[in-house]
């Protein structure tokens, strides 16, 4: 229970630190509205005011016959004909001074105080937030703050509390914009609040502000095992089974610049004598020789073979392939007492299944199905949650990927390459996850789905904020992977690409591919293991890799991947404030070296191998593949997530996953038995070419929509029959 609380304080703490980043960067956006508007405004009025300094300019050009004007009179004539103001004006508009459009955002911030008050000022008293350098300047603006709120008989006017020493640390520019409207002499007290929000804002984001009773917003340290652990790196790898990690800056650095040379030496060998027939070369009338890579289509994979197959109901479906692979045993219900169902009915479970995975509510269920409204709502509150449900879901993969079909969807033989992407999806309901969009959700809110999948199946899924990068969740996907099939490549798009990457996928032994979109602009930035000048092929170097800073930090790089080795915290957050934070500067700097290692070897792998720019292509369309059938089943009802909860929405997307997974196994299962035939009459070899092409992602043949009749009776199939249709479908094609 102490657990339980003290973990619900540090996602309160979380979340309070996360609305106060919210909040600064939108009032920061509203000022930076606020003052565009006026300055457009502006300059609005100096342009109706052009006819006036038209007639002023004439009227001047024409005074020396009126010699009887004396001086007060000229000025006044003249200033009646155009106001002094605006001539000022106009005058600093055509001598090219800018209207002060930071002035008018101070403006703003003062006319915000109600608001920043209630805002940023409960926060500021509740969460006790540390700096790394205790006598630092933003610590005194802190705790003067604090002070003055806390205390029994606060000054309503702070900047007369405000000492003169810490006025005059503030610098002189932002001085002159804290200085009130009313009074130029003073500093106004919104200006005042709203800077030391600013400052505070910035250190966060910069990790050297921070919060050690929250999760996210830790010192980096505070996250990181303890230094002395790592004399014990050997002992705690071998346990681990990951024996890189101890030697990462010895003999894995080594082995990575030896692989890098020798990429670069075979990358422009096969350039050079033609061997590489994908690289196309072109030199321009100055003798300049540039190139481009060619791609030859890949087949697509059948979508369409399933059609001719008899229409089933996705309740039967998943009753049939439940009681196959005796899965409901494996529900375990939250409570242990009071429960008047010990062990889920089937039938129910799979409404609330479906329930969860097409977004209706348990009562919308009961009303389109034969089961009780008060059955279904005991069985979705007692065994509708992630860790059953995820159990399930590795049930289902590891069906499919122990199948011999399995292997002929293989990209690259006895390797199992992996794609993580994400997809995002409104919701019905705010939560602290959920996020604008503005690109997927017009005005709206939604999530992003994080999935990685293997051969078609979906391994592992995660919800992220649509404002979170995907690729600080990549090793927390790959690392708590719990099904029995091990990942030996993983690619993604370009969100799946941070300065870490590389470096922390290879230290679990996962290899690391990701698609790039120019592959000639990145390799204008690859770099070497020696000197550039030593290169002389079509790819040069644009530097070298720096060994002695790798080595420097050698202690701090294994104390991070250890780690996240052993999820002292979410890997997510670690590769989030290595990837961001800028205090840790020289060890992000070593870090960062090292990633370019592996990024410019797989550079280089790319521009010199056709067959794995083949194979990344192809499992990028896999998973696109399973995104169109995930949003198919999310689509039943509106495609919304409705859950008010954040756990609510992660419940719902194990289910939809879980009934995708479903459909997949079973048509895995009919295609691996149209497999065996076609080994037997045509051989192992060509029936693996036949199925190579044959996606298990089709759901053309399944029934999703309708009334739902959960029936308690042996779901039979005739496979023969199933079998039959399909031969003959192939006999047209091959």
């Amino acid at each position: 229970m102490l657990c339980f609380i003290f973990h619900r304080y540090q996602e309160f703490m979380d979340n309070l630190i996360t609305s106060f980043m919210f909040h600064r960067r939108a009032f920061v956006g509203e000022a930076k509205e606020h003052a565009d508007a006026k300055e457009q405004e502006f300059i609005k009025g100096l342009m109706l005011e052009f006819p006036n300094l038209g007639q002023f300019l004439m009227w001047f050009s024409t005074q020396e016959t009126k010699p009887d004007l004396t001086k007060e009179e000229f000025i006044k004539l003249g200033f009646d004909i155009l106001p002094k103001e605006k001539q000022m004006a106009i005058a600093d508009l055509i001598w090219g001074n800018r209207f002060d459009k930071e002035a008018e955002k101070w403006k703003y911030y003062e006319s915000q105080a109600r608001r920043i008050a209630m805002y940023f000022r409960p926060i500021l008293l509740a969460v006790d937030l540390e700096f790394y350098k205790d006598d630092a300047f933003i610590v005194t603006l802190i705790k003067t703050l604090r002070d003055h709120f806390i205390s029994e008989e606060p000054n309503p006017d702070l900047s007369k509390s405000l000492p003169d020493s810490l006025i005059k640390k503030i610098p002189k520019g932002a001085a002159e914009l804290l200085k009130s409207t009313d009074n130029s002499e003073e500093i106004n007290t919104t200006r005042f609040e709203f800077y030391v929000y600013d400052k505070m804002y910035h250190q966060l984001d910069r990790g050297r502000l921070f919060c050690n009773d929250s999760v996210s917003y830790c010192d980096l340290d505070y996250d990181l095992v303890p230094d002395a652990l790592v004399d014990d790196a050997v002992e705690i790898c071998e346990e681990y089974g990951y024996k890189k990690i101890p030697v990462y800056c010895d003999e894995r650095l080594d082995q990575a610049l030896a692989d890098l040379e020798n990429t670069w030496i075979q990358t422009n060998k096969n350039i050079e004598d033609g061997t590489n027939k994908s690289i196309e070369l072109e030199t321009d009338d100055k003798g300049n020789v540039t190139w481009k890579l060619t791609y030859d289509t890949n087949e697509a994979e059948k979508s369409t073979f399933f059609d001719e197959l008899p229409k089933r109901d996705i309740a039967d479906v998943f009753k049939f392939m439940g009681d196959f692979l005796c899965i409901w045993m494996l529900f375990e219900g939250q409570k242990d007492r009071y429960v008047k169902h010990k062990h889920p009915s089937p039938l129910a479970l799979i409404a609330c299944i479906l329930a969860d995975a097409f977004g209706f509510s348990t009562e919308k269920m009961s009303q389109m199905s034969n089961i009780g409204y008060n059955h279904l709502v005991t069985i979705d509150e007692n065994f509708m949650y992630v860790e059953n449900l995820k159990l399930i879901n590795d049930a289902f993969s590891n069906y499919i990927h122990g199948l011999p079909v399995s292997r002929a969807w293989d990209l690259i033989e006895n390797t199992n390459v992996s794609d993580a992407d994400g997809q995002k999806y409104a919701t019905s309901y705010h939560t602290i996850q959920s996020r604008f969009s503005s690109k997927y959700f017009g005005s709206c809110k939604g999530i992003s789905i994080y999935s990685l999948t293997t051969n078609h199946i979906s391994v592992n899924a995660k919800v992220i904020g649509p404002n979170e990068h995907e690729s600080h969740h990549l090793y927390d996907l790959l690392y708590n992977n719990k099904t029995n099939i091990p990942i030996h490549m993983v690619t993604g798009d370009g969100h799946s690409i941070n300065q870490t990457s590389f470096v922390t996928l290879d230290s679990i032994d996962v290899e690391f591919i990701p698609s790039i979109n120019n592959i000639r602009i990145e390799a204008e930035k690859l770099l070497s293991a020696n000197n550039p000048d030593q290169y002389h092929g079509l790819i040069k170097s644009s530097g070298k890799i720096n060994k002695t800073l790798i080595k420097s930090e050698k202690r701090g790089i294994i104390r991070i991947l250890l780690s996240l080795l052993l999820q002292q915290n979410t890997q997510a957050v670690i590769i989030r404030k290595l990837a961001s934070h800028k205090r840790y500067s020289r060890l992000q700097a070593a870090f960062w070296e090292y990633n370019k290692i592996f990024k410019s070897t797989h550079v280089l792998n790319l521009i010199d191998d056709e067959g794995k720019r083949k194979v990344i292509k192809t499992a990028r369309n896999r998973t696109e593949s399973y995104h169109q059938f995930h949003r198919m089943i999310r689509k039943i009802l509106h495609g919304a997530f409705k859950g008010r909860k954040i756990i609510s929405n992660a419940t719902s997307v194990q289910a939809s996953r879980l009934v995708s997974n479903c459909v997949i196994a079973y048509n895995a299962m009919i295609l691996d038995k149209l497999y065996q035939r076609l080994c037997a009459t045509l051989g192992e070899k060509k029936a693996k070419a036949i199925l190579s092409k044959i996606s298990p992602v089709a759901w053309q043949h399944i029934i999703f929509t309708g009334r739902y009749h959960f029936k308690d009776r042996k779901n039979e199939i005739d496979f023969g029959k199933l079998i039959k249709l399909l031969e003959k479908k192939l006999g047209k094609t091959i």
